[in-house]
């Protein structure tokens, strides 16, 4: 009798890591197939992925990227809910579901989830720099400044944290640092676009003008 019971625990064990290697290669196509570009594709085999292992967090994440690429933002964000329940400390998710929110307008919905994403993973300059958006969107600006700053100490090239925090403060009458920023943008060769804005914003400081608000919905 022991020697059946312990034939059985075999037998189940390689029947589920013959599924987890399954389920494995599914999302590893799906993965190829997203880096081509071949969207449809990808969802099909993250799908098949969760079918054969329906906690498969990593597969869940990734369906919803697929679908906020397609513009589903609703699936998206169940399918990023999902990938947070199956995976605790997944700031990935997280980070993911605070993108939705803040596209759908939900603003204390994306602090909450950036929140729970940087006590996964703090040092994300990324999130603390989306954070620091919503922040300056919900007229919080002393906030945003906070987040902006810690997206820079993270990553010091982060160039729009730099411009955002360089508006930020000419917001709040603090000029040297303001240009100290708008310059940091123009020396180090950013994007053309924001190299273009920091340059207007300086030359409009030059001459008197604040040009637009970060936080013009807040007067």
């Amino acid at each position: 009798m022991k020697r059946i019971f312990l034939l059985l625990n075999v037998l189940f064990l390689c029947s589920h890591l013959g599924a987890v290697e399954n389920a494995t290669k599914y999302y590893d196509m799906g993965k190829s197939y997203y880096q081509d570009n071949r969207i449809d594709d990808a969802i099909r085999s993250w799908k098949k992925a969760i079918r054969i292992n329906s906690r498969y967090a990593d597969a869940y994440n990734s369906l919803g990227d697929a679908y906020w690429k397609r513009g589903y933002l609703e699936q998206a964000s169940k399918e990023y809910q999902l990938a947070t329940r199956y995976k605790r400390g997944f700031a990935r998710a997280h980070h993911n579901l605070g993108i939705i929110y803040s596209q759908e307008g939900n603003w204390n919905g994306a602090i909450y989830e950036y929140k729970n994403a940087l006590q996964y993973k703090p040092n994300s300059a990324i999130t603390h720099h989306n954070l620091g958006n919503v922040y300056a969107q919900t007229c919080q600006l002393d906030l945003a400044i906070y987040e902006w700053k810690q997206a820079i100490r993270y990553n010091c090239n982060l160039a729009k944290a730099r411009y955002n925090l360089g508006i930020a403060y000419l917001e709040k009458g603090r000029l040297p640092e303001a240009i100290r920023e708008l310059k940091s943008v123009l020396s180090n060769n950013y994007s053309k676009e924001l190299t273009q804005k920091a340059c207007q914003q300086l030359s409009k400081m030059e001459i008197g003008k604040t040009g637009d608000s970060i936080a013009k919905s807040c007067e």
